[in-house]
């Protein structure tokens, strides 16, 4: 390259380099010394021509094809556009010719002062501009848009001009001069497709007929409301201004559209309005606040019907010109939101640099700076905002109300259904004023709101919506409502009621509204949203329950925390579970379907730290988040702490029954942690501060915090004594007496009420704690001077467990059964209905053969464990089949404790087809009744009113045992002895005179489980074979009880007949179930 390229290369880099960094003193320098060599002819326009060619080839053509696809050819116009009216102006009248020529060129003249040459670098850069914030756009990507979507471009202005040509997407710069003739204005001329030329002239012409894809009417009118300034150096606004835009084809005048300010008056509104050919079209109020530029129709000329419609289109959002609504995040997303006659531009911070949309990130940011806006338009404007209420025509003696302007219908659709902006309808109606029927000023929705309540009725069937009940329940709503008020102030009440088919959308809600105002009473209601609108004037009213919450709530706020209580209680009473908490500056914003109610909670003075938490627990799933209720909790015990020390604080906690934890901080330390909220453990702290503070002895021996401090609880000896022999000969391991008597001298009870033991050192500090599953070491035993049993109270067997552990480093249980009783205990029967009060069942086959399968699993242990088989006849199996529980059949005895209960086994001989047979039965019976039957001579047995005999073939036979198959008479003699005799010489007992008693019957119903047993005891008449006790696993002197397995029925064996030799039919009586030895082994028994 020659020496004047280089000099060219560095010259422009410093220039872009002094742009970046943002010196104008640097970049004018520059831009003069590069003006200078260009005058002198020191460096000529073909050097700089070569720069920036070199600069588009190094970019390539898929740069500038990526380029294309983000700025589609809709956008020419409205880059140019744009352009043209960030220059500098001479004058009011902005002057913009659009001429169509042949050949598919489009020549654009403006009376712009012209280009400088620091504007023509940035006009060929990319990514570069003026740095100006007030001529948006101006220059850098907008123009290479348009050098991409054209097959060549050209310009002059001033003394410069250039031609771009589009080389199949490589730009290139044919020509480019800075040095030429003077030309006043500017003059642009690119080439399109003619089919796209077309395209644009019908745009063009068609503005405020048809929404053009390339430019639209809203897109001006918002570039004029930006133009405030004719000359990017002016302070003042040019209130004066006009866009003069013609449309001129192959030299002909097609269409002259003019916009300016308009005021009728000085005290008018100013508006924006939009001519064509001479004629007002539409006028507009515009409004700016925080950048943010809002444009809304006022009045449509009558002439021009389709300039509304245009209006009424749908658009998107706008950046001075239409955005396309695409939003370029990580992924695409697109903003599911449609304007029609609200328009609102944004400003370039917020939206993508292709200017396709808003940002995602900055949606959020975007609504709240609309919604602030919005509110400032409307109170700006509010006097355009009145409703008035009108009688209406379709229900007499009702009102309803209508907007009396125009714009007024564009702000509210633009409220309710924006879906960027939410929560606003509320705010924006305060600024609405409605005109009563009685005449006089118009009345603000928000003064209206402040005296206005309302009650909401749920789950209104369709029915009811339909034949009219469920509005007559609005009328006793309204007067109920009315009563509640109690006052003769002006106000307003609202009832509704929200009617549903469950399983469907089907549904809707209506309302009737009761204005009380100077003594006159205005009725309206909905007509399911044909004509009647109340523009959510409702949305401010308090429910009626903030009058029952005058009591808890004062000043706004709640004092305390039963305060907090009683508020949450009368909430609950009239919402249920359908409400939501959230909280703004520290008020609580409760809000049930549309109504609201707030209350502060800063300044409560919290006095009971855990009712107020069990309150807000109750409620937590009604916070709207997390954060939101960590917060409250947080400020509750932030009040609660205030004056109190660490330790005192929470000593009150636990003594109010709060939870107070350990938990490690983040260096890996212990801290106190109550409520969520952690606190630091003074050092000066004492074991019995931590115990009693955090409760849970087993987390402090956990975490190690007693550990090396002073062991400073209360303890004492042992109460119990031992006799060291006793010792000695229990626990082979003891070998001197000694040593027995020095450990026992060194044990102490501390009540703790844990199962371990401390060891304390010589310094009575706490060494460890150890439980008696781990032998302690010799180590530890060397510098143990004391033993702490951590738990008083206990029994001496109990006891001397730990002394067997501390002994012997085992607890093996010697001591424990060298000092612990053998009683039984007794056996509850919990929750069991006597039987007696239940219905006689009667038994299928597959029932019957269950209890048989029982009777036969459980028949071992009729002899080995008598006592546990009694129980299987006490207990119900299910409500069908039952068991006789803790009552006794036959006289009627009635306890909880089944130890009291035998089963007696009776056999006795029956003539059966003139044979004796032997009939075997059983009886469920008290011990006194059991004893006595052994005194009882039968005489006959009948079941169902049949001998037992024919009882078993009937059951045997039948598939369903019916009820009567359960009763049994027992017809008896009693045997009585009035003499007590002394034994014999041989130690037997005699009876010297016997006596009969007069015949009596026993009635009783059997229990299927012992109807079962009855049955199998007569068709299977083997007892269990014997069984072989599992393998006995000795355990020091007492030996495991074996588990007895059921013995299989099939392999029983007969047992020995034993002759009966007792007179007159007297029953031979087996051993009692329970009257066996007491201290036999007996095996373990599943029940």
């Amino acid at each position: 390259m020659s020496e004047g390229y280089e000099t060219v290369e560095k010259l422009l880099g410093d220039f872009f380099e002094r742009n970046t960094a943002g010196d104008k003193d640097g970049v004018k320098a520059v831009v003069s010394e590069i003006d200078g060599k260009i005058r002198s002819g020191a460096l000529e326009s073909e050097l700089f021509k070569d720069y920036f060619n070199n600069m588009y080839a190094g970019r390539g053509a898929i740069n500038m094809a990526g380029l294309a696809k983000d700025y589609p050819r809709e956008s020419i116009i409205r880059e140019l556009l744009q352009n043209v009216f960030g220059c500098d102006y001479d004058e009011p009248n902005i002057k913009v010719m659009i001429e169509f020529l042949d050949e598919g060129q489009v020549k654009l003249t403006y009376n712009e002062t012209g280009f400088r040459l620091e504007q023509m670098f940035y006009y060929l850069s990319v990514g570069r501009n003026d740095g100006d914030r007030k001529r948006e756009g101006r220059f850098g990507l907008g123009a290479k848009s348009v050098f991409t979507n054209v097959d060549w471009f050209k310009m002059r202005s001033n003394t410069y001009s250039l031609r771009v040509v589009n080389d199949e997407g490589t730009l290139k710069v044919r020509e480019l001069e800075l040095n030429g003739k003077q030309f006043n204005h500017t003059e642009i001329i690119f080439a399109l497709p003619e089919n796209e030329q077309a395209a644009l002239h019908e745009n063009l012409v068609t503005l405020t007929s048809k929404k053009g894809s390339y430019i639209n009417m809203v897109d001006l009118c918002f570039a004029f409301i930006r133009k405030k300034n004719l000359k990017s150096t002016d302070e003042e606004e040019c209130v004066d201004r006009a866009f003069n835009i013609a449309v001129i084809n192959y030299g002909k005048p097609e269409v002259v559209y003019k916009i300016q300010h308009h005021q009728r008056t000085p005290d008018d509104i100013r508006k924006v309005r939009f001519s064509e050919n001479g004629k007002s079209v539409a006028d507009f109020i515009s409004a700016e606040y925080d950048g943010f530029t809002y444009l809304v129709p006022y009045a449509i000329s009558g002439a021009k019907v389709e300039a509304g419609k245009v209006l009424m289109s749908k658009y998107n959002y706008f950046s001075t010109f239409e955005l396309t609504g695409f939003v370029k995040a990580e992924s695409p997303d697109f903003v599911d939101e449609k304007l029609s006659a609200f328009f609102v531009s944004v400003p370039n911070k917020y939206i993508t640099n292709n200017r396709s949309g808003i940002k995602y990130d900055s949606l959020e940011k975007c609504a709240e700076k609309i919604e602030h806006g919005i509110l400032s338009v409307a109170d700006e404007y509010k006097r355009l905002f009145v409703l008035d209420m009108q009688e209406n025509p379709n229900l007499p003696g009702y009102y309803m109300l209508s907007p009396k302007q125009y714009v007024f219908k564009f702000f509210y659709n633009y409220v309710n259904t924006s879906t960027i902006v939410k929560g606003l309808r509320e705010k924006f109606g305060n600024s609405v004023s409605v005109v009563f029927p009685d005449g006089g000023e118009p009345v603000l929705f928000e003064n209206i709101r402040k005296n206005g309540f309302f009650s909401e009725r749920g789950g209104v069937s369709k029915e009811e919506h339909e034949d009219g009940s469920a509005r007559k329940a609005l009328e006793q709503d309204i007067e109920q409502m009315n009563n509640w008020y109690g006052r003769d102030v002006n106000h307003a009440l609202l009832a509704k009621y929200r009617w549903d088919v469950p399983g469907t959308d089907e549904g809707g809600e209506e309302y009737l509204y009761k204005f009380y105002k100077d003594g006159n009473e205005f009725l309206m209601a909905s007509d399911g949203g044909k004509r009647v609108k109340d523009y959510e004037l409702g949305a401010g009213f308090k429910s009626i329950i903030s009058l029952k919450l005058d009591d808890c709530i004062k000043n706004g706020m709640v004092e305390d925390e039963n305060s907090l209580a009683d508020a949450f209680a009368v909430i609950d009473e009239m919402f249920g579970e359908n409400y939501r908490i959230a909280m703004k500056y520290f008020q609580f914003v409760i809000t049930s379907g549309t109504a609201q109610i707030q209350f502060e909670i800063s300044k409560i003075n919290i006095k009971n730290l855990k009712k107020a938490c069990d309150v807000l627990e109750a409620h937590e799933m009604r916070f709207e988040n997390h954060q939101i209720f960590n917060q409250v909790v947080t400020l509750m015990v932030n009040s609660f702490t205030i004056g109190k020390d660490t330790v005192t604080f929470l000593k009150e906690v636990k003594r109010q029954g709060g939870e107070i934890n350990l938990t490690l901080d983040i260096n890996k330390r212990y801290r106190f942690s109550v409520y969520g909220k952690q606190f630091m453990i003074p050092p000066n702290v004492t074991n019995s501060d931590l115990l009693e503070i955090v409760g849970d002895v087993y987390s402090l021996i956990e975490s190690g915090l007693f550990n090396n401090r002073v062991f400073d609880f209360g303890y004492s000896t042992g109460r119990f004594t031992f006799d060291t022999q006793d010792i000695m000969s229990t626990l082979p391991e003891c070998k001197s007496a000694a040593a027995v008597e020095q450990m026992i001298a060194k044990i102490f009870v501390c009540d703790l009420g844990i199962d371990k033991i401390a060891l304390l050192d010589a310094n009575n500090r706490l060494m460890k704690i150890v439980g008696t599953d781990t032998p302690i070491s010799q180590a530890d035993k060397d510098k143990t001077a004391k033993y702490i049993i951590l738990r008083d109270g206990l029994s001496k067997a109990k006891y001397a467990g730990f002394v067997e552990f501390l002994l012997t480093g085992e607890n093996n249980n010697l001591l424990h059964n060298l000092y612990s009783g053998t009683e039984d205990p007794n056996v509850i029967l919990i929750d069991q209905m006597p039987y007696y009060f239940k219905p006689v069942p009667s038994i299928k086959r597959n029932e019957f053969e269950f209890m048989l399968r029982e009777v036969r699993r459980i028949a071992p242990y009729e002899r080995l464990n008598p006592r546990a088989y009694g129980y299987y006849f006490a207990r119900d199996i299910n409500s069908k089949l039952y068991g006789y529980g803790g009552v006794c059949p036959c006289c009627g005895y009635q306890t909880g404790v089944l130890n009291s209960f035998v089963v007696k086994t009776i056999s006795i001989g029956i003539i059966d087809n003139d044979k004796e047979k032997k009939f075997r039965f059983s009886l469920y019976l008290c011990r006194n009744d059991a004893a006595a039957v052994a005194g009882w001579l039968i005489d006959d047995v009948s079941i169902g009113g049949m001998s037992p005999f024919l009882w078993l073939e009937e059951v045997k036979e039948v598939d369903v045992i019916p009820p009567e198959f359960l009763y049994v008479r027992i017809k008896y003699r009693k045997q009585v002895s009035y003499d007590v005799c002394e034994p014999d010489k041989k130690g037997n007992t005699m009876l010297e005179t016997v006596y009969d008693g007069a015949p009596e019957t026993f009635d009783v119903v059997l229990t299927p489980m012992m109807a079962a047993k009855w049955f199998e005891d007569n068709t299977n008449p083997r007892p269990a074979a014997p069984v072989t006790p599992s393998e006995k696993k000795p355990q020091h002197n007492r030996a495991e009880a074996p588990f007895v397995q059921p013995t299989n029925p099939a392999d029983r064996k007969d047992a020995p007949n034993v002759p009966d030799k007792r007179p007159n039919n007297r029953p031979k009586t087996e051993p009692m179930v329970g009257e066996e030895d007491e201290n036999k082994d007996l095996g373990a028994l599943e029940m």
